[in-house]
């Protein structure tokens, strides 16, 4: 977390930024309302991947933060089927790792590696008078990054999260194992987990949707095997994929032929994509309204499963007619999910080309004109 509002920033500073770490401006850095929001939309999706594939749900304990607390966070986390649980409040230094030497742990390092780094020959001359304050930046982050690399090989962190009750069980097996600084150890009863909480009814519908898709792919497996050898998946995928008409504007909208201008023109745009693919069956194939959120960053370009893409594009279950992102296993309504997209220029739907034929993957709307 740097200070400042990161608005003026030089490309190359960006580009030189380690692709390890993640970079965020605030006046006075701190997560802010606007920030944890931010944070949770970029970063909750990498993190819950794996639940979500295997149709898990994820929790995340937060330390109160009023950021952590508003209707647009608890609804950033239910898109990613995650849950929200609130540490109480002033006992962050107690109950988190991060305050358990792992902290402590990181800026030591860092402390090293910068001293170790002034003392090569010129350099503090650079640090004082030489270096542009975005040459600094960079330098920052390379510094955290490999602090962070040697406390994560050195700390024992299964070790420190029993200590602080990280890896509390139901059965009560290894309490014996929280110390908590400046309190002590600690034991637990039964009353001190309360009553248990009674399902909203929004939770009671959820659970009976689960059971009924869980019921409906029972009866789809047996369908399945009974009839493989006649199946040729492959086969349907392509003759549904042919079969992909235009792209056509929704309610409300156009299709948009102007040009961008500069490709990031297309952040906060609403877009049409073509999918004939996996992870949608053959019979959903077709055009999406999606919006597109943010660029990847280094680090997510770098990953195979991103090759070529360049985009965050957000699909909501209420705009796709419950087929993305239900297509993880995310069955609410209100679902929403992002999807690493190339939305490369020459891949574009427009003019002629708008019925999509060819190479062309999107398009570009805006709204309907009166």
């Amino acid at each position: 977390m740097l200070i400042g509002q990161g608005k003026v920033l030089k490309p190359e500073e960006r580009a030189a930024w380690n692709q390890h770490v993640h970079v965020r401006f605030q006046p006075k850095a701190w997560y802010d309302d606007a920030l944890c929001v931010d944070w949770a939309f970029d970063r909750m999706p990498e993190i819950t991947r794996a639940a979500r594939e295997q149709g898990r749900e994820t929790v995340l304990m937060t330390e109160n933060l009023h950021g952590q607390t508003t209707p647009e966070f608890i609804a950033a986390l239910r898109s990613n089927k995650t849950k929200l649980h609130l540490l109480p409040s002033g006992v962050t230094d107690l109950v988190q790792l991060v305050d358990a030497g792992f902290g402590y742990t990181v800026k030591h390092h860092m402390g090293e590696y910068q001293t170790e780094w002034l003392s090569l020959p010129g350099n503090i001359e650079k640090w004082t008078v030489g270096l542009a304050m975005w040459e600094k930046r960079v330098h920052i982050t390379n510094i955290v990054h490999k602090a962070y690399v040697k406390a994560c090989k050195n700390y024992n962190f299964e070790k420190n999260a029993a200590k602080v009750g990280m890896r509390m069980t139901t059965d009560g097996s290894g309490d014996e194992l929280i110390n908590l600084q400046c309190v002590g150890h600690v034991s637990f009863s039964d009353a001190d987990g309360g009553e248990p909480p009674e399902d909203s009814e929004e939770e009671e519908e959820e659970d009976e949707d689960e059971e009924k898709d869980e019921d409906e792919d029972s009866v789809d497996l047996v369908s399945l095997s009974s009839e493989e050898e006649d199946d040729d998946t492959a086969e349907k995928d392509a003759a549904a994929a042919t079969a992909v008409g235009d792209a056509v504007a929704p309610e409300g909208f156009e299709l948009d032929d102007r040009d961008l201008g500069h490709e990031n023109n297309v952040i906060g745009r609403n877009v049409l994509m073509k999918w004939d693919g996996a992870p949608l069956e053959a019979a959903n194939f077709g055009w999406y309204y999606g919006k597109v959120r943010s660029r990847l960053t280094t680090t997510e370009t770098a990953k195979p499963a991103n090759a070529g893409c360049r985009f965050w594009v957000n699909f909501k279950n209420s705009e796709t007619g419950d087929v993305l992102p239900a297509c993880l296993g995310m069955k609410a309504h209100s679902s929403t999910e992002g999807f690493a997209a190339a939305l490369a220029p020459e891949m574009r739907a427009r003019g002629d080309a708008a019925a999509g034929g060819g190479d062309c993957r999107w398009a570009l709307l805006k709204n309907q004109e009166a």
